[in-house]
């Protein structure tokens, strides 16, 4: 509550104010998605993503996974095998009745996601417990954590355009969240990969994070209107990579500028005390 709410009320607050001067949409509309998405409840009332920042929808099930985890993290308490079981059984079950039960068209819930933070779940118990760390940090774990990388791009999750044999898309869609799963763990254990990602600004874009979910669609929407006339050829790809070079330095300077003056301060646990602390001092 200390540590999210405050930037993302700043965020969302800012993105109205800047969203209104710029005629973005009437505030008959702004206004009600605004206060909405400050409950964590657009999805719930709209069935759409919310007005002000389109990404904020991610955040809404973030929020019903931490009402959840005291609930899903009960699982810990088994025992180690049959609590790993358990959560690798349920991933393949709720991907198996995402696709015979599909979510209701608009409305994003927890439902349509939670394999990702069972995988979480399972990720946080075998980095405390150090499971299979020795396994993890040989180097032919190098490959295999650039093969499941490339499973995280290219394993077809989605139908987009050309049609995807449902079979395929289940075992596309069973094997995603492992994937991911696989390669976070091998960053994590792995010393010459852990090395990689510890490298110059990585490890501080990283840290920085939040402040880039919050703020990038917006400063892409406002640089892009002035960079999308630019192409590099007819690629798409290549003119993808393109767009990424123009407007990745902006994103990544307004995001830092958001994080060292409003993320930042909030990420001292005591900060409350000490404004308590100063108020009473007054």
């Amino acid at each position: 509550m200390t540590r999210l709410e405050p930037p993302y009320i700043i965020a969302m607050t800012g993105l109205l104010v800047l969203q209104l001067l710029m005629h973005v949409r009437p505030a008959a509309e702004l206004l009600p998605s605004w206060a909405a998405s400050l409950v964590y409840a657009h999805g719930f009332i709209f069935h759409h993503t919310p007005l002000l920042t389109v990404v904020a929808w991610s955040l809404e099930i973030e929020i019903q996974f931490y009402i959840l985890a005291p609930l899903l993290f009960r699982v810990l308490t088994l025992p180690v095998v049959a609590r790993r079981l358990l959560i690798v059984l349920v991933t393949i079950f709720m991907v198996w009745l995402q696709q015979v039960w599909p979510a209701q068209e608009g409305l994003l819930t927890l439902y349509g996601f939670v394999q990702y933070f069972l995988m979480g779940i399972l990720l946080a118990d075998l980095y405390v417990s150090g499971a299979m760390a020795a396994l993890f940090n040989r180097v032919w774990m190098i490959p295999v954590a650039l093969a499941s990388l490339a499973a995280i791009l290219y394993l077809p999750i989605k139908e987009h355009g050309t049609p995807v044999r449902p079979d395929i898309l289940f075992i596309s869609r069973v094997l995603f969240p492992f994937a991911i799963a696989l390669f976070y763990y091998a960053v994590l254990k792995n010393d010459v990969i852990k090395k990689v990602f510890s490298m110059g600004a990585i490890p501080i874009i990283g840290g920085m994070c939040y402040s880039v979910y919050l703020v990038h669609y917006t400063i892409i929407s406002i640089f892009g209107r002035y960079t999308m006339g630019l192409q590099a050829g007819d690629s798409y790809l290549v003119n993808m990579l393109f767009q990424l070079g123009l407007l990745l330095l902006p994103v990544l300077l307004l995001s830092a500028v958001f994080y060292y003056f409003i993320e930042r301060p909030f990420m001292d646990g005591k900060w409350t005390d000490m404004l308590m602390k100063k108020k009473k001092d007054q």
